[in-house]
């Protein structure tokens, strides 16, 4: 294990994977992300949380990085728009439609 993540060098080969706990953290955060959009709690600073995670899982989950842009542009937008400056992380935001799928996909990776 290195840097969070199990690397295998076995049989002159090279992969790499993400941890059974990581992924789990990583559900647990995408099923709060899901229960506070739900009940419109969702904050940039938890949607910054989730993106983060993911962003760091990216070498073992390759379609990751597919599912993080929609995370990213609803954080974005909210900072953009919410009027307190772009530090603001504890302002309010929306989910898309993408982004909630992205984010129900996250609660089955494994």
């Amino acid at each position: 294990r290195y840097l969070g993540m199990n690397l295998d060098t076995a049989h002159d080969r090279f992969s790499i994977s993400a941890p059974p706990d990581k992924l789990k953290a990583l559900r647990k955060e995408a099923k709060q992300v899901l229960l506070a959009h739900h009940s419109n709690t969702l904050s940039v600073r938890r949607l910054a949380r989730l993106a983060g995670k993911l962003t760091a899982l990216m070498p073992a989950v390759p379609a990751a990085a597919f599912r993080r842009h929609s995370l990213d542009r609803c954080k974005s937008y909210a900072l953009r728009t919410s009027g307190k400056g772009m530090y603001s992380y504890d302002v309010p935001v929306q989910l898309s439609r993408t982004a909630l799928r992205d984010t129900q996909w996250l609660t089955r990776i494994s």
